[in-house]
């Protein structure tokens, strides 16, 4: 196991462990703020107080403009940004390299294959994404859960064609391998050829595969966070307008605090402190497993 994975693991895992637990560990309830009013220091002096704090003592990371503490929302709000990254990951992998592989095995058009799940690839994925969720996400009257589940359908979807279309033409390259070929001469029916030959030799890639489907999954909620468009659904108030993710995943916290950058810098720092260090994980789990899958079947010439 090299450096890239070992730092990886250890940010990915540290941040799982707050996304499960996060809630048992919060320094306060979901629920407290601080409200405006006069408060007593130690010198028996009394000091108006209102929201939003800067970090102290009490409040490590401050507070935001509504005076709840910015750590425990980012506790309670992991495991909507993890859980929603890993699945529709999972489900783009899954159900797009199963669809890719029957697609290559049984297709024989090479060339049309290429081309073929690319019409949207002259479009930002987010665009697509706003345009879809923007009138259903904010102030809506669906649970952030259904929420949740419609936007990662929506990613999901966009996501296949383009994982369909390399997937399939990994496999005709495996395909066409003597091995392969000579078990098919022997009498090997389709599903054994996909399942003893073809799917061993795509394991290695589908994993890297997955990797980079988290790590654009979490950039694509950033993206959608600076446009109101949060996990699990936006709360919008007037009069002044404010945005708020109603789960207090990361994506959303750091689109929602992009204009307190200045003078109350800690309500957005932190947020994507944390969320930048997430993606940061995943692409060093990502690169040590590439070196490491490199190193393995790296050939030296014999003398």
């Amino acid at each position: 196991m090299n450096r890239w994975n070992v730092t990886g693991l250890i940010i990915v895992g540290f941040i799982t462990v707050i996304a499960i637990f996060g809630p048992l560990l919060a320094p306060f309830d979901l629920e407290h703020h601080v409200t405006p009013g006069f408060v007593t220091d130690g010198a028996g002096e009394q000091q108006y107080v209102a929201p939003p704090l800067p970090p102290d003592r009490t409040y490590w990371f401050g507070t935001d403009v509504f005076g709840y503490d910015i750590l425990t929302l980012m506790m309670h709000g992991a495991k909507y940004t993890l859980a929603a990254a890993f699945i529709v990951a999972l489900f783009r992998v899954v159900v797009g390299a199963g669809l890719g592989m029957i697609w290559g095995y049984y297709r024989k058009g090479k060339q049309r294959a290429r081309t073929e799940g690319n019409l949207l690839s002259g479009i930002p994925m987010f665009v697509v994404v706003l345009f879809m969720m923007y009138g259903l996400s904010i102030n809506s009257t669906l649970s952030p859960l259904t929420l949740t589940v419609l936007l990662g359908v929506v990613l999901v979807l966009l996501g296949l064609p383009a994982i369909i279309s390399s997937t399939a033409n990994k496999t005709r390259q495996i395909q066409e391998q003597q091995y392969v070929l000579a078990s098919v001469a022997l009498g090997a029916g389709d599903m054994r050829t996909l399942r003893y030959h073809i799917l061993p030799q795509m394991k290695e890639s589908l994993l890297i595969l997955f990797l980079h489907e988290l790590i654009l999954t979490l950039t694509v909620f950033g993206q959608l966070g600076i446009f109101h468009i949060f996990v699990g659904g936006t709360l919008m108030q007037r009069d002044p307008v404010l945005f708020t993710s109603l789960t207090h995943e990361w994506a959303g916290m750091v689109g929602n605090a992009k204009g307190a950058i200045g003078p109350r810098d800690w309500i957005f720092l932190y947020p994507m402190l944390g969320y930048v260090t997430l993606i940061f994980g995943f692409f060093c789990v990502s690169k040590g497993m590439e070196q490491s899958f490199r190193n393995r079947y790296h050939k030296v010439s014999q003398l």
